[in-house]
């Protein structure tokens, strides 16, 4: 049985979703998750989501522990999942207010420029405390990080231990959807690009850059072609309002 380990499970969104997305796979069907959470409140109320899903999932073999001992979640563990809110919101608003108050106004504020860093400062000694812990207790299991600011925390992670880690963030679904409503392509949704991830062609998109700041490169479907141009040129001042995305409609 697979023993999966999810540190800030109270993180509701982020866990709900990788544990349907892990029931996805036969593999996983009939394996362990550990909810870890400092919060009490929030793990009572995310081992009940589990459970629901579990339930309507049809998986009576999964075990649920919830724990707010990271050390019981992560020993012998296969898979760690990291979603760690470091700090509430009276912490988080002054990344986003001290930069602001000197011009700088970025959205959202937890992954670039002033704020990003703020964070960083914040997230990575805590990300590298948890990496130790699972050198220690599951030197094997591969660590699945949702915390930002996802490029550096990821950075520091892959230079200073020696854990697998790897970054993941659901804004390249939302992004793919975004650019098929925004070019008038209906057919273009989210779901025909399941097949992105294989060896197929016929259907292909190339992510290039860093969480938050990504841009395709191609996006290529059955229907046709668009292409981004990354000359600066084409960018000109108004770069958001002049952003060269350009539609071939030959087919591929």
């Amino acid at each position: 049985m697979k023993k999966f380990a999810f540190i800030g499970a109270g993180s509701l969104q982020f866990t709900s979703s990788c544990v349907r997305d892990l029931l996805t796979f036969p593999a996983f069907r009939q394996c362990e998750f550990r909810l870890m959470d400092t919060n009490v409140d929030n793990l009572k109320n995310i081992e009940k989501v589990v459970k629901r899903i579990i339930e309507e999932m049809n998986c009576p073999d999964c075990r649920i522990i919830s724990t707010t001992d990271r050390i019981e979640a992560l020993r012998d563990a296969d898979g760690v999942l990291c979603t760690v809110f470091n700090g509430d919101v009276d912490i988080w608003q002054h990344e986003i207010l001290i930069p602001k108050k000197y011009g700088i106004d970025i959205h959202i504020g937890d992954t670039r420029s002033v704020s990003g860093i703020f964070r960083a400062l914040r997230n990575i000694p805590l990300l590298l405390d948890i990496c130790k812990d699972i050198e220690k207790y599951c030197p094997d299991a591969v660590f699945l990080n949702y915390t930002n600011p996802m490029s550096m925390l990821c950075g520091a992670m892959q230079k200073y231990s020696n854990v697998e880690v790897t970054g993941l963030c659901h804004s390249v679904q939302y992004t793919i959807e975004m650019l098929s409503e925004k070019y008038g392509r209906p057919s273009m949704v989210v779901e025909e690009f399941q097949s992105s991830y294989v060896d197929d062609d016929s259907r292909k998109m190339y992510e290039v850059g860093m969480d938050r700041c990504k841009y395709y490169s191609i996006f290529k479907t059955k229907l046709g072609t668009i292409e981004l141009s990354i000359n600066k040129a084409d960018f000109g001042e108004g770069m958001p309002d002049a952003c060269p995305w350009r539609f071939r409609s030959e087919p591929v």
